[in-house]
């Protein structure tokens, strides 16, 4: 079977009564990976199913060969999944970060609960980006791992552009 939705009937579905609240954020929310699944079904969709898809090692979790070290010596690399996802005749694929709260997975705090998470969460995310169910969510709140600038290193601020920042405001 084909599903039949179009983009925009899916950005119409209100997702609003089944969003949770994220535990590290009260203002942020989202849309449980289940609760995705069975609005799927409430839309026509017969089967819904999601996989992760396995690395040239045969882990889940994908892994950059590259190693960075942090501020604290801490030696890590960058994580990632990627997730089959299957609506009736519909496939494709999404990759997603392994993160905690808005921050990437660190080596010392890598483990399985967080591998899960973030599977399920490739899969509400790819199925928001192909569908359009849920994607007002990343318009509303915009995407944290692109919006978020990063933390500024005070021992790099030129003391010349601190004071003429000053005299703008």
């Amino acid at each position: 079977t084909m599903f039949e939705k179009t983009f925009a009937e899916m950005m119409q579905v209100d997702v609003t009564p089944y969003l949770k609240e994220r535990e590290d954020s009260k203002d942020v929310k989202y849309l449980p990976w289940a609760a995705c699944k069975k609005l799927l079904h409430d839309c026509g969709a017969e089967q819904v199913m999601f996989w992760p898809v396995p690395g040239p090692d045969g882990s889940t979790l994908r892994k950059s060969d590259t190693e960075f070290t942090d501020k604290s010596g801490i030696k890590n690399r960058c994580y990632e999944v990627l997730v089959h996802i299957q609506v009736d005749s519909l496939h494709w694929e999404t990759a997603y970060p392994v993160l905690n709260g808005n921050n990437p997975v660190k080596d010392n705090t890598m483990n399985q609960l967080r591998l899960h998470n973030a599977i399920r969460r490739a899969f509400v995310k790819g199925v928001a980006i192909r569908t359009g169910l849920g994607f007002h969510l990343w318009l509303k709140n915009g995407d944290e791992s692109e919006d978020k600038a990063p933390a500024e290193d005070l021992a790099s601020h030129n003391i010349f552009a601190i004071r003429e920042r000053m005299q703008q405001q």
